[in-house]
């Protein structure tokens, strides 16, 4: 049987069949979405889950028939039936008869790891520019950037997501951060260096502290992965700079050696260090002479001017 074109639940005029519940059938109609659909979506994502009578037929609320065409709408889309589902599900419910539209962020989100899925580039950075022109860049980092990071990790390690998709979309964020950094850089700054120690390639939370320190008025000049001890003493001895943030994502071989090195090439310079494995090592930073920077940048930020007030 074919199916009614799609239309807003919100606008829809239910007149004809009254205010519920619905057989499955009815539903399907209001919602352009095949009965066979409903019973998959019900069955593999929980997406509605309606009542049933004594025989056990299926009975729809109007609060399931909107769920249904949120779930529609996403799908069509772009975005996967199972990413949908976490979307609706997560999102606000209707209150009364009004339908309340999915979080933007939160649908954006989705839209970048359903491209991911599909390997599909050019969506990415379509998605990842409109917000970057929406969004401040701090925002777009800690409302877009950061939670998608995570996400994609997640999936990885689940087996969703091979490990070609998440370089894939790694490599489009960490482009699309470097132009938020180029638009709020100031010049006429406090200089900071940022570089991530020996051995540590990520740097998408070395771009996140360097938004972080740019919103704050500083001058950042980013060393990148993996820059070893001696190599940033040459930068600080050259450079001068205000202050030196280390990333560290992983607790390496021999901290206490790899941070005496780090606090012995910074000298007189202040030094922070932030990362997941900051924390566990801050008594060997504090003993090779650093400050721990621990949690997410906005836990941190109300520390930024004083470090960069402090003198070298």
């Amino acid at each position: 049987m074919t199916q009614s074109p799609p239309r807003s639940v919100a606008t829809a005029d239910l007149s004809g069949v009254g205010a519920g519940p619905f057989r499955i059938n009815v539903a399907a109609e209001l919602c352009g979405v095949a009965a066979a659909t409903l019973r998959a979506w019900e069955r593999r994502y929980g997406i509605p889950v309606p009542r049933r009578t004594a025989s056990a037929y299926r009975l729809y609320t109007t609060e399931d028939v909107e769920q249904i065409v949120r779930m529609r709408d996403l799908v069509a889309d772009g975005v996967s039936p199972a990413e949908a589902a976490r979307v609706v599900l997560g999102s606000p419910a209707a209150v009364a008869d009004e339908h309340v539209p999915v979080d933007g962020l939160e649908l954006a989100q989705a839209r970048i790891l359903a491209a991911t899925q599909r390997w599909d580039a050019p969506a990415i950075d379509l998605e990842l520019v409109r917000l970057s022109m929406l969004l401040d860049a701090q925002t777009f980092y800690e409302r877009v950037v950061a939670p998608v990071l995570t996400e994609v990790g997640a999936r990885w390690e689940r087996g969703e997501l091979s490990v070609g998709q998440e370089h894939l979309l790694t490599d489009r964020l960490e482009l699309a951060v470097r132009a938020s950094l180029r638009a709020v850089n100031r010049a006429d700054g406090p200089l900071v260096l940022l570089a991530c120690v020996d051995l540590e390639q990520h740097v998408l939370s070395l771009l996140g502290a360097a938004l972080r320190f740019a919103s704050s008025g500083a001058h950042t000049i980013l060393l990148g992965a993996a820059t070893p001890a001696a190599a940033l003493g040459d930068a600080v001895r050259s450079m001068a700079p205000r202050l030196v943030g280390l990333s560290m994502s992983l607790p390496p071989a021999n901290p206490k050696a790899l941070l005496r090195a780090y606090g012995k090439a910074c000298g007189m310079t202040p030094w922070v260090v932030g990362g997941t494995a900051a924390e566990s090592l801050s008594a060997a930073i504090e003993d090779a002479g650093g400050t721990v920077a621990v949690g997410p940048s906005s836990a941190w930020s109300s520390q930024i001017r004083d470090w960069l007030r402090s003198p070298r």
